[in-house]
Protein backbone atom coordinates (compact mmCIF):
# COMPACT_ATOMS: atom_id res chain seq x y z
CA UNK A 1 0.00 0.00 0.00
CA UNK A 2 1.48 3.35 -1.04
CA UNK A 3 1.16 6.00 1.65
CA UNK A 4 2.32 9.61 1.68
CA UNK A 5 5.52 10.44 3.53
CA UNK A 6 5.88 13.57 5.61
CA UNK A 7 9.07 14.95 7.11
CA UNK A 8 9.13 16.97 10.30
CA UNK A 9 11.73 19.18 11.86
CA UNK A 10 13.69 17.67 14.77
CA UNK A 11 11.45 17.48 17.82
CA UNK A 12 11.61 15.84 21.20
CA UNK A 13 8.49 13.89 20.33
CA UNK A 14 7.31 11.03 18.20
CA UNK A 15 4.46 11.93 15.91
CA UNK A 16 2.41 9.71 13.61
CA UNK A 17 -0.96 10.44 12.06
CA UNK A 18 -1.68 7.57 9.67
CA UNK A 19 1.53 8.38 7.81
CA UNK A 20 5.20 7.52 7.97
CA UNK A 21 6.80 10.28 10.04
CA UNK A 22 10.41 10.93 10.96
CA UNK A 23 11.34 12.55 14.26
CA UNK A 24 14.35 12.92 16.51
CA UNK A 25 14.33 11.27 19.92
CA UNK A 26 16.89 11.40 22.70
CA UNK A 27 18.81 8.12 22.68
CA UNK A 28 21.45 7.72 25.40
CA UNK A 29 23.58 10.86 25.17
CA UNK A 30 22.88 11.60 21.54
CA UNK A 31 20.00 11.77 19.08
CA UNK A 32 18.97 8.83 16.97
CA UNK A 33 16.39 9.07 14.18
CA UNK A 34 13.34 6.88 14.75
CA UNK A 35 10.40 6.38 12.46
CA UNK A 36 6.92 5.66 13.76
CA UNK A 37 4.74 3.72 11.35
CA UNK A 38 0.95 3.86 11.47
CA UNK A 39 -1.75 2.49 9.19
CA UNK A 40 -5.52 2.11 9.45
CA UNK A 41 -7.91 -0.21 7.64
CA UNK A 42 -10.59 2.10 6.27
CA UNK A 43 -12.34 -0.90 4.67
CA UNK A 44 -12.90 -4.40 6.01
CA UNK A 45 -10.14 -6.50 4.41
CA UNK A 46 -10.64 -10.19 5.14
CA UNK A 47 -7.93 -12.83 5.00
CA UNK A 48 -6.76 -15.92 6.83
CA UNK A 49 -3.66 -17.52 8.37
CA UNK A 50 -2.60 -19.11 5.06
CA UNK A 51 -2.91 -15.92 2.98
CA UNK A 52 0.41 -15.05 1.31
CA UNK A 53 2.06 -11.67 1.63
CA UNK A 54 1.60 -11.04 -2.08
CA UNK A 55 -2.13 -11.60 -1.75
CA UNK A 56 -2.31 -9.38 1.34
CA UNK A 57 -0.71 -6.60 -0.65
CA UNK A 58 -3.09 -7.20 -3.55
CA UNK A 59 -6.09 -7.01 -1.22
CA UNK A 60 -4.82 -3.76 0.33
CA UNK A 61 -4.51 -5.02 3.90
CA UNK A 62 -3.34 -2.33 6.33
CA UNK A 63 0.35 -2.76 7.15
CA UNK A 64 3.57 -1.21 8.40
CA UNK A 65 6.98 -2.02 6.92
CA UNK A 66 10.60 -1.56 7.91
CA UNK A 67 13.17 -2.82 5.45
CA UNK A 68 12.38 -6.44 4.62
CA UNK A 69 9.82 -6.89 7.41
CA UNK A 70 6.12 -6.04 7.19
CA UNK A 71 3.30 -6.53 9.69
CA UNK A 72 -0.30 -6.80 8.47
CA UNK A 73 -3.65 -6.51 10.22
CA UNK A 74 -7.17 -7.39 9.20
CA UNK A 75 -10.25 -9.49 9.72
CA UNK A 76 -10.67 -13.24 9.42
CA UNK A 77 -14.11 -14.49 8.42
CA UNK A 78 -14.02 -17.32 10.95
CA UNK A 79 -17.55 -18.54 10.14
CA UNK A 80 -20.44 -17.26 8.08
CA UNK A 81 -21.61 -15.24 11.10
CA UNK A 82 -18.39 -14.52 13.00
CA UNK A 83 -15.33 -12.35 12.37
CA UNK A 84 -12.05 -12.30 14.32
CA UNK A 85 -9.00 -9.99 14.31
CA UNK A 86 -5.86 -11.32 12.65
CA UNK A 87 -2.24 -10.06 12.61
CA UNK A 88 0.73 -11.47 10.69
CA UNK A 89 4.43 -10.66 10.29
CA UNK A 90 6.49 -11.42 7.17
CA UNK A 91 10.21 -11.03 6.46
CA UNK A 92 11.29 -11.20 2.83
CA UNK A 93 7.93 -12.71 2.00
CA UNK A 94 8.32 -15.53 4.52
CA UNK A 95 5.81 -15.78 7.36
CA UNK A 96 7.36 -15.06 10.78
CA UNK A 97 4.12 -15.56 12.70
CA UNK A 98 0.39 -15.18 12.41
CA UNK A 99 -2.10 -14.86 15.28
CA UNK A 100 -5.85 -15.20 14.80
CA UNK A 101 -6.82 -16.22 18.33
CA UNK A 102 -7.01 -12.86 20.06
CA UNK A 103 -10.80 -12.90 20.00
CA UNK A 104 -12.34 -16.32 20.52
CA UNK A 105 -15.96 -15.72 21.51
CA UNK A 106 -19.22 -15.01 19.74
CA UNK A 107 -18.82 -11.23 19.16
CA UNK A 108 -17.37 -9.93 15.91
CA UNK A 109 -13.83 -8.59 16.17
CA UNK A 110 -11.62 -6.76 13.66
CA UNK A 111 -8.05 -5.46 13.68
CA UNK A 112 -8.29 -1.97 12.19
CA UNK A 113 -5.20 0.06 13.20
CA UNK A 114 -1.50 -0.58 13.78
CA UNK A 115 1.43 1.43 15.20
CA UNK A 116 5.07 0.29 15.23
CA UNK A 117 7.97 2.40 16.48
CA UNK A 118 10.49 -0.02 14.88
CA UNK A 119 12.44 -0.53 18.08
CA UNK A 120 10.37 -2.56 20.50
CA UNK A 121 6.75 -1.47 20.59
CA UNK A 122 3.88 -2.69 18.46
CA UNK A 123 0.26 -1.69 19.07
CA UNK A 124 -2.90 -2.85 17.32
CA UNK A 125 -6.33 -1.24 17.63
CA UNK A 126 -9.23 -3.68 17.35
CA UNK A 127 -12.98 -3.40 17.53
CA UNK A 128 -15.41 -5.82 19.15
CA UNK A 129 -19.20 -5.69 19.44
CA UNK A 130 -19.88 -7.57 22.65
CA UNK A 131 -18.54 -8.99 25.87
CA UNK A 132 -17.17 -12.49 26.39
CA UNK A 133 -14.89 -12.17 23.37
CA UNK A 134 -11.74 -13.44 25.08
CA UNK A 135 -10.07 -10.04 24.66
CA UNK A 136 -10.80 -9.39 28.34
CA UNK A 137 -7.93 -11.74 29.23
CA UNK A 138 -5.43 -9.22 27.83
CA UNK A 139 -6.91 -6.15 29.54
CA UNK A 140 -7.04 -7.27 33.18
CA UNK A 141 -4.61 -4.49 34.16
CA UNK A 142 -5.85 -2.02 31.56
CA UNK A 143 -7.59 1.30 32.01
CA UNK A 144 -10.83 -0.48 31.15
CA UNK A 145 -10.80 -4.23 31.58
CA UNK A 146 -13.97 -5.29 29.78
CA UNK A 147 -16.66 -4.49 27.25
CA UNK A 148 -19.14 -3.54 29.98
CA UNK A 149 -22.90 -4.05 29.94
CA UNK A 150 -25.10 -4.79 26.96
CA UNK A 151 -23.98 -5.75 23.49
CA UNK A 152 -24.08 -4.65 19.87
CA UNK A 153 -22.15 -1.34 19.80
CA UNK A 154 -18.59 -1.65 18.54
CA UNK A 155 -15.89 -0.52 20.99
CA UNK A 156 -12.12 -0.22 20.83
CA UNK A 157 -9.60 -2.67 22.24
CA UNK A 158 -6.01 -1.47 22.14
CA UNK A 159 -3.33 -4.16 22.54
CA UNK A 160 0.42 -3.99 22.83
CA UNK A 161 1.86 -7.02 21.03
CA UNK A 162 5.19 -8.83 21.19
CA UNK A 163 7.23 -8.29 18.04
CA UNK A 164 8.68 -11.77 18.49
CA UNK A 165 5.44 -13.71 18.19
CA UNK A 166 2.47 -11.33 18.07
CA UNK A 167 1.16 -12.35 21.48
CA UNK A 168 -0.49 -9.67 23.65
CA UNK A 169 1.62 -8.06 26.37
CA UNK A 170 -0.99 -5.63 27.70
CA UNK A 171 -4.24 -4.05 26.66
CA UNK A 172 -7.26 -1.91 27.45
CA UNK A 173 -10.83 -1.42 26.30
CA UNK A 174 -12.18 2.02 25.45
CA UNK A 175 -15.96 2.30 25.59
CA UNK A 176 -18.63 4.97 25.77
CA UNK A 177 -21.68 4.73 28.00
CA UNK A 178 -25.37 5.39 27.51
CA UNK A 179 -27.50 7.08 30.15
CA UNK A 180 -28.73 3.59 31.08
CA UNK A 181 -25.17 2.58 31.90
CA UNK A 182 -24.92 0.22 28.95
CA UNK A 183 -21.93 0.32 26.65
CA UNK A 184 -21.94 2.53 23.55
CA UNK A 185 -19.69 2.84 20.52
CA UNK A 186 -16.06 4.01 20.36
CA UNK A 187 -14.43 3.55 16.94
CA UNK A 188 -10.65 4.12 16.58
CA UNK A 189 -9.51 6.48 13.85
CA UNK A 190 -5.79 7.07 14.53
CA UNK A 191 -2.86 6.28 16.81
CA UNK A 192 0.17 8.34 17.82
CA UNK A 193 3.25 7.86 19.98
CA UNK A 194 4.15 11.12 21.69
CA UNK A 195 6.78 11.51 24.42
CA UNK A 196 6.53 7.86 25.38
CA UNK A 197 2.75 7.99 25.55
CA UNK A 198 0.19 6.24 23.35
CA UNK A 199 -2.50 8.51 21.93
CA UNK A 200 -5.77 7.05 20.68
CA UNK A 201 -8.05 9.12 18.47
CA UNK A 202 -11.58 7.83 18.04
CA UNK A 203 -15.19 8.68 17.30
CA UNK A 204 -17.20 8.30 20.48
CA UNK A 205 -20.97 8.06 20.59
CA UNK A 206 -23.01 9.34 23.55
CA UNK A 207 -21.40 9.59 26.04
CA UNK A 208 -17.58 9.64 26.06
CA UNK A 209 -15.80 8.73 29.29
CA UNK A 210 -13.26 10.73 31.27
CA UNK A 211 -10.15 9.20 32.84
CA UNK A 212 -12.17 8.34 35.97
CA UNK A 213 -14.58 6.32 33.77
CA UNK A 214 -17.41 8.76 34.47
CA UNK A 215 -19.47 10.14 31.59
CA UNK A 216 -18.42 13.59 30.44
CA UNK A 217 -20.91 16.46 30.42
CA UNK A 218 -22.06 17.70 27.04
CA UNK A 219 -21.55 21.45 26.67
CA UNK A 220 -22.27 21.89 22.99
CA UNK A 221 -25.15 20.95 20.75
CA UNK A 222 -24.79 18.18 18.25
CA UNK A 223 -25.21 14.46 18.00
CA UNK A 224 -22.98 11.42 17.84
CA UNK A 225 -20.26 10.74 16.98
CA UNK A 226 -17.90 13.09 18.80
CA UNK A 227 -14.13 13.38 18.19
CA UNK A 228 -12.45 11.75 21.19
CA UNK A 229 -8.83 11.51 22.32
CA UNK A 230 -7.30 9.44 25.11
CA UNK A 231 -3.62 9.49 26.14
CA UNK A 232 -2.25 6.31 27.76
CA UNK A 233 0.94 5.16 29.38
CA UNK A 234 2.80 2.67 27.18
CA UNK A 235 1.43 -0.33 29.09
CA UNK A 236 -2.15 0.93 28.61
CA UNK A 237 -2.82 0.69 32.35
CA UNK A 238 -3.61 4.37 32.93
CA UNK A 239 -5.45 7.02 30.95
CA UNK A 240 -3.42 10.18 31.48
CA UNK A 241 -5.97 12.45 29.82
CA UNK A 242 -9.24 12.20 27.90
CA UNK A 243 -11.01 14.87 25.85
CA UNK A 244 -14.03 14.96 23.57
CA UNK A 245 -15.05 17.85 21.35
CA UNK A 246 -18.26 19.41 22.65
CA UNK A 247 -17.91 17.92 26.12
CA UNK A 248 -16.70 19.52 29.35
CA UNK A 249 -16.17 22.79 27.49
CA UNK A 250 -13.68 21.35 24.99
CA UNK A 251 -13.89 22.96 21.54
CA UNK A 252 -10.53 21.69 20.27
CA UNK A 253 -8.01 19.19 21.57
CA UNK A 254 -5.37 20.65 23.86
CA UNK A 255 -1.70 20.48 22.82
CA UNK A 256 -0.05 17.17 23.64
CA UNK A 257 2.81 17.39 26.15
Amino acid sequence: MNRPMRFTAPLLILLAVSEFVFAELPFADRFEPRMVLVDFDTDVVTWGPTTSEAELQQRGAASVSDGSRSIYIGTQQATSINQNPIVASFTDGVLDWVVNGYETGGPDGRAVGILWDQHKRLYVAMTVDGGGSGLEAFATSGWQSSYGSGGGPRVTVLLRLSLADGQPLSGTFSIARLSSGNTNTVLPTDLMLVNNQIVLFANSFFAPLDVDLMRMTQTDTGGSPFPYRVVFDTELETALSAEAIGWDGVTEFSPLP
